[in-house]
């Protein structure tokens, strides 16, 4: 039998199938794992089980895999493509998995263990506040035009700055708002500096982390952003198709004998390609192949393009190094000793959060979860 399951938050529809492709029976049940384990115990033997990702569906997805169920997870993009059909129900959507999956078209989706989960989302969690503090700072700023001041200091929030907006006389109205603006940042910078000593931790115990450290733009931080995005490098064949996962390659346009290459189709991770192009910006600085490749193409292309033309080469790279389990050819020892050396010094013990006490801790799963290392 095959079956369908379009998730929600509240509930779930199932459609079942057989191999002629006709409808066994159909089912809607509520998205607790009581209610899921009283209709999965229901099903005929070697049924197979298709879910289109989404946040409840891995859920239910491990669950399904908890209770030896044979699951798979579906592409939403692709599995809209292949179906074909504009109309969209519940039961529609059911019955086209449970379809795509009896002829063996379902384009199947990666799905992480429950602890690299976990792991993806602290991570994601300190991107977040690293956005949270931009913006703050961004009304700093717009704050400080409104008001006819200027500053000449090359960093506003450096000790020297933060001293200068701590003493300006203000209307009374402007100075509330500032205050208020820079406590935020306060707590920010102190939830960052909280989850980056613990990531410091991790990292000073996984070897991949500190291959990836070899590389010029790519620190504790950014490694680790990279590996759980990527998952197991192993499910990529070739450096190609983890480029391509990374959202890094260019949309082709092909008609008869004519060809046309676009921009990048900024599908998959957003965060990989975030922290690539991130690590791409500081990978140029340096001398070596990345800032080599970024001069030629940016005469050609421009800043722009030849910053994600060296995203694309770094993840081409990434992939080496991670299949062999390599440091990177041109690394620069003294470079790399001082990034291992900060990485050191800002590692911390995991502790037990105290929320009455510290301000800004991981909940005690994340925390829990942080103490794993990557097998």
């Amino acid at each position: 039998m095959y079956v369908g399951i379009d998730a929600h938050k509240r509930d779930c529809h199932a459609t079942v199938l057989n191999d002629a492709g006709e409808t066994v029976s159909t089912a809607r049940f509520p998205s607790t794992t009581k209610a899921l384990a009283q209709w999965a115990e229901r099903l005929p033997k070697g049924s197979v089980l298709a879910l289109e990702a989404s946040t409840v569906a891995k859920r239910i997805y491990w669950h399904l895999k908890e209770m030896g169920l044979d699951v798979r997870m579906a592409h939403p993009l692709e599995v809209r493509r292949r179906a074909g059909n504009k109309k969209k129900t519940d039961a529609l959507d059911s019955f086209e998995l449970a379809d795509l999956l009896r002829m063996k078209r379902l384009p199947e989706a990666y799905v992480p263990s429950p602890e690299a989960n976990e792991r993806r989302q602290v991570l994601r969690y300190r991107i977040d506040l690293g956005k949270k503090a931009r913006l703050v700072k961004n009304q700093v700023h717009a704050l400080l035009v409104h008001n006819g001041v200027t500053f000449e200091l090359s960093d506003t929030f450096g000790v020297e700055g933060r001293s200068r907006l701590e003493r300006m006389k203000l209307p009374s109205s402007q100075r509330y708002l500032l205050d208020g603006l820079l406590a935020q940042l306060d707590l920010l910078g102190h939830q960052i500096e909280e989850v980056e000593g613990q990531l410091a931790e991790l990292g000073s115990k996984d070897p991949a982390v500190q291959k990836l450290m070899t590389l010029p733009g790519v620190d504790f931080y950014s490694a680790q952003i990279i590996l759980e995005e990527i998952g197991d490098v192993t499910r990529f064949p070739t450096e190609k198709q983890l480029s391509s996962y990374a959202g890094l390659v260019p949309r082709v346009m092909q008609s008869g004998t004519t060809l046309r290459m676009g921009q990048i189709h900024k599908q998959g991770p957003k965060a990989l390609r975030w922290i690539l192009t991130t690590c791409a910006h500081s990978a140029v600085k340096s001398p070596g192949k990345f800032q080599r490749l970024f001069r030629r193409w940016e005469k050609r292309l421009g800043k722009g393009k030849a910053i994600v033309a060296v995203a694309h080469k770094m993840i081409e790279v990434i992939f080496a190094l991670l299949s062999r389990g390599e440091s990177y050819s041109e690394e620069r020892a003294e470079s790399t000793r001082r990034k291992l050396s900060r990485m050191k010094g800002l590692a911390r013990p995991l502790p037990r959060p105290d929320l009455s006490k510290r301000v800004g801790s991981l909940p005690d799963v994340a925390t829990a979860i942080l103490r794993g290392v990557r097998s």
